[in-house]
């Protein structure tokens, strides 16, 4: 259970583990040196290893001056090492050291620092970080799938219902205090109220796997009644009050409200990431419509994660055409240079889109903002560099509306609307979204399907890495390519080896470094 642990936190404190030499059950452990409910280091951990030791980041010139102890077996230990000549004085002054190698590797990119710094944002970077939190979403999915025997997934689940208890006491007192008026209100770590989020979220996967062994008695529904309990039942409630509250800091100097709200729009995201690719990234949607991918997502959460409904009302259809009307007129209205730069891209937009003269933007440095015009009677529009000197007047009159109401607004708000409206509010959806802004449906069909395409078939791909798209002379031809290796094991995991395991097929792990997928009587060590 202690990847799942690590992963409830705020993914720069995993730091807060140590390796230690002993062996548990034959495979490396690894010791957590951190409380469950607030992901701090524990008073045993504060009063016996030094909590502030910086680290050589793999710069040569630093040079390593703590170590830990490899001789103990649970115990961690620094100790003080120096290959200066001479002993030292007093008032002389060494930085103390410690070389983590490679295994801080993913830590140090996070955080912005390291030989892969340059090239690689760090978790600052917004759309960087929701890519490499949708890798760790899918890997604890991954996790419970290979749980091999019932007795691991009971473990699990004790373990993480006894943190839901902690956190859920938390997060119920100062839901009462701010209700209340209290005027000693102390708000929870914004971490808190996320891994109990998560909690939530694992909670359809743990019953899935629970499913999967088959059988049923005593054992098997106490465990279907914890997990029951992963929910939580003031969500809805709960971001109503971190919006009336938006400056609550919590006491780490971390402001709650945005905190959570970048979970919100995490792991709504994630459900529809096969469609909504490098969401609030500005190579890829302008500043108006990441704006409208973080409203779609709060909304969607109110209504999804109210458990006291049955599903989704219609309230959220509504929702969804009211944000697409306001984005609307947010194109059509009299420009300023405020609401340009709302429009406007960073030079790689040409990666994701077909652009006539991309060369304007092609090399452009860092930093430079464009906006999308007509060109002739061309559908692809023509970037335009956004600085003090543009004409806003001219640019305004040029701006490709039609092209951004369309890339920009229908199909983000049709893709929620698909992933998750009812089927009876989505059935007619785009074309009641369409009349609505007063758009034929014709035109956004053929309009998407042309502005989807990419230049070369070699960059990432817009649709989904199962797709490309190829421009020949003047046609676009759609071709299939080799899906990203998540949806092939997602389509093995949810269709193949549900019917294999029907058939009698069983997985063997008993080699760690290898997975043996076996037909009726047959073991991984026989071949």
């Amino acid at each position: 259970s202690f990847c799942f642990v690590l992963w409830l936190r705020i993914v720069s404190d995993t730091h807060f583990s140590v390796a230690v030499t002993e062996l548990l059950n034959g495979k490396d452990q690894t010791c957590d040196i951190t409380e469950d409910d607030t992901g701090m280091p524990h008073s045993v951990a504060k009063a016996n290893i030094s909590m502030y030791v910086n680290e050589t980041g793999g710069v040569e010139e630093l040079k390593q001056t703590v170590w830990t102890d490899p001789d103990q077996k649970k115990d961690v230990n620094y100790y003080f090492h120096t290959k200066q000549s001479g002993r030292m004085k007093k008032g002389d002054q060494l930085e103390l050291l410690v070389a983590y190698l490679d295994t801080y590797s993913e830590i140090r990119e996070r955080k912005g620092y390291g030989k892969r710094s340059r090239n690689i944002p760090s978790d600052d970077h917004f759309p960087t970080f929701l890519e490499r939190q949708f890798a760790e979403r899918f890997n604890m999915v991954e996790e419970i799938y290979l749980l091999e025997h019932f007795r691991d997934i009971q473990e699990l689940v004790m373990s993480l219902e006894d943190i839901r208890f902690q956190l859920a006491g938390v997060v119920d007192s100062f839901v009462e205090n701010v209700k209340s008026s209290s005027p000693n209100m102390e708000g929870p770590l914004a971490r808190q109220i996320i891994a109990l989020r998560r909690l939530n979220w694992l909670k359809p996967s743990l019953l899935t796997k629970i499913q999967s062994f088959g059988f049923d008695d005593p054992m098997v529904r106490q465990c279907r009644e914890e997990v029951s309990k992963l929910d939580w039942a003031s969500w809805p409630e709960l971001i109503d009050l971190l919006e009336q509250n938006h400056t609550l800091v919590d006491g780490m100097g971390f402001n709650v409200r945005e905190k959570f709200r970048a979970e919100v729009t995490e792991e709504i995201c994630y459900g529809i990431n096969r469609y909504l690719v490098f969401p609030c990234s500005s190579d890829t949607w302008c500043g108006m419509a990441a704006g409208l991918i973080e409203d779609l997502c709060s909304a969607v959460a109110k209504e999804h994660w109210d458990y006291s409904k049955d599903g989704p009302s219609s309230m959220l259809c509504k929702v969804l055409m009211q944000k697409a009307m306001e984005a609307n007129d947010a194109i059509y209205s009299p420009m300023t240079q405020e609401s340009l730069e709302k429009l406007s891209f960073s030079p790689n937009c040409w990666k994701r889109y077909c652009l006539t003269n991309r060369q304007v933007i092609k090399n452009a440095p860092d930093g430079t903002k464009c906006v999308l015009a007509v060109v002739g009677s061309t559908s692809y529009p023509e970037p335009v560099v956004l600085d003090e000197l543009t004409d806003i007047a001219d640019l305004s009159s040029r701006l490709h509306k039609k092209w951004y109401l369309c890339r920009q607004v229908i199909y983000i708000v049709n893709v929620f609307a698909h992933g998750y409206l009812s089927y009876q509010d989505r059935e007619y959806f785009l074309q009641n979204l369409c009349s609505n802004l007063d758009i034929p449906l014709e035109t956004v069909l053929d309009f998407l399907k042309e502005s989807i395409a990419l230049e070369t078939g070699n960059d990432t791909v817009f649709y989904g890495d199962d797709f490309k798209h190829y421009v020949a002379g003047n046609q676009l031809k759609l071709a299939k390519v080799s899906c990203r290796t998540s949806v092939k094991k997602l389509v093995f995991r949810n269709v193949v080896w549900q019917v294999l395991e029907k058939q009698g097929w069983t997985l063997d792990r008993s080699d760690e470094n290898a997975f043996y997928f076996c037909p009726p009587g047959v073991h991984g060590s026989q071949g």
